[in-house]
């Protein structure tokens, strides 16, 4: 089951500290997480996917990989869908 968001009503409250970065390559997301793990110590793991709905009807999927302490949240997805359904 995927984790379900809204994009019609994701709201943010507050101030927010984090770093993004943004990685292009053809590799697999479960090969890119690999790597990642081994340079940075760390152990990401496949959750569940992401699913957007849009407010015309339609869905989209993403892949999603997390890895996270009780300070420190490092999240990897996918920003080619795994699956869209256009209404």
């Amino acid at each position: 089951m995927a984790q379900m968001l809204s994009l019609d009503s994701i709201e943010a409250y507050g101030d927010y500290e984090f770093t993004l970065l943004s990685l292009v390559s053809s590799a697999r997301p479960h090969t890119i997480a690999w790597g990642i793990n081994r340079a940075l110590g760390i152990r990401l793991k496949k959750a569940e996917d992401i699913l957007f709905n849009f407010k015309n009807g339609s869905e989209m999927s993403i892949s999603n990989y997390l890895f996270e302490t009780e300070y420190t949240t490092v999240q990897l997805f996918e920003n080619r869908a795994v699956e869209y359904k256009e209404i």
